[in-house]
C-alpha cells in the first residue's frame, strides 16, 4: 500500500486572543514575532520533515489569512516541501482540509506536530508501518498515538514518556475531510487508538515556547518502565547531558534559538 503522508502544523491561527497576548503581545509586534518563528520551524520540524526516510509529500502550514503578505516577503525555504495555508477567520481549519482534498490523493497519513518540534527521522516511516499492520489486520482504528519522546533545550535532555501525547496521526483510505485538530490529544484515549514506541518525538524548551517544561524525572529506567506498565499518563526519566546522550535516529540541530523576537 502506497502511503501519502502529510504533516500538518498550526502556524499562526488565531484561536486564542488570550494566548497570542501572551505570546507576542500588541498585534503591532505580531510579524516580529512571525519571523521569529518561521526561524525557529526551519531549524527545527522543516529540518525535521526534509530529513524523513519516508518523505512527506507536504508540510502544512496553517496561517492566518492576514498572514499571507508577511509570509511572502519573510519566509523562505529551499525546497518545495512547504504548502502555506490560508485560513480565512472564523474557518481556522477549513482551508487546510480543502487543500489535502484538492490533491485528490488516496490512503492519506497526517500526522501533527508543533512549529518547534523535532521528529526522529524514521518517525513517518514508523507510524506507515504501523498504520500498515493494522489495515492489513483489517483492524480498525481512529488514530495513531506516538507515546515516547524528550525535551531538551540543548544543553540537557529528558526522556518522556506521555501516554495521550500531542503527536497523533489518523488514516484515511478516501478522504474525509477530517480534521487532525478536531479533539484535544489529551482525549485521545476515549477513541479507537493505537500506541506507537518507535515514532519518537523531541519538544524544545526555550524562551518563546509557553507550554513546554521538564519534569521531576526518575532516577533509574526499571522505575520508569513499570510506571508505564502501570498505565502512567505523563512520566519522565531525570534530565541528563544532550551531548551525551543524544537520542538515535535524530541528526544535529542547531537549537541556539534567539531569547525573543
Amino acid at each position: 500500500m502506497e502511503i501519502n503522508n502529510f504533516i500538518v502544523v498550526r502556524f499562526s491561527l488565531k484561536i486564542s486572543a488570550g494566548w497570542q497576548k501572551k505570546a507576542y503581545g500588541d498585534e503591532e509586534n505580531r510579524e516580529k514575532w512571525l519571523i521569529h518563528r518561521y526561524r525557529i520551524l526551519r531549524d527545527t520540524i522543516y529540518t525535521s520533515a526534509l530529513r524523513q526516510t519516508v518523505r512527506p509529500r507536504k508540510l502544512v502550514l496553517l496561517l492566518d489569512e492576514g498572514d499571507a503578505e508577511t509570509y511572502e516577503k519573510h519566509f523562505a525555504f529551499d525546497s518545495d516541501l512547504v504548502q502555506p495555508v490560508f485560513a480565512k477567520k472564523g474557518a481556522p481549519y477549513e482551508a487546510g482540509v480543502e487543500y489535502i482534498r484538492s490533491t485528490g490523493l488516496k490512503n492519506i497519513v497526517i500526522s501533527r506536530a508543533d512549529s518547534d518540534d523535532i521528529i526522529s527521522d524514521d518517525y513517518i516511516e514508523k507510524v506507515n508501518a504501523e498504520v500498515t499492520r493494522l489495515v492489513e489486520a483489517g483492524q480498525p482504528f481512529d488514530y495513531i498515538v506516538a507515546t515516547h519522546g524528550y525535551r531538551t533545550d540543548g544543553d540537557v535532555i529528558q526522556e518522556i514518556y506521555y501516554s495521550c501525547s500531542p503527536y497523533l496521526s489518523l488514516f484515511r483510505e478516501e478522504w474525509d475531510g477530517k480534521n487532525i485538530y478536531d479533539i484535544n490529544h489529551e482525549d485521545v484515549l476515549q477513541y479507537a487508538y493505537f500506541p506507537i514506541e518507535s515514532a519518537r518525538w523531541m519538544q524544545c524548551i526555550h524562551g518563546g515556547n509557553l507550554a513546554n517544561q521538564f519534569m521531576n524525572g526518575m532516577a533509574d529506567r526499571q522505575s520508569f518502565e513499570d510506571s508505564i506498565r502501570n498505565n502512567k499518563k505523563l512520566i519522565a526519566m531525570q534530565r541528563v547531558s544532550a551531548k551525551d546522550n543524544w537520542p538515535e535516529n535524530f541528526g544535529v540541530y542547531n537549537l541556539a534559538f534567539p531569547e525573543s523576537f
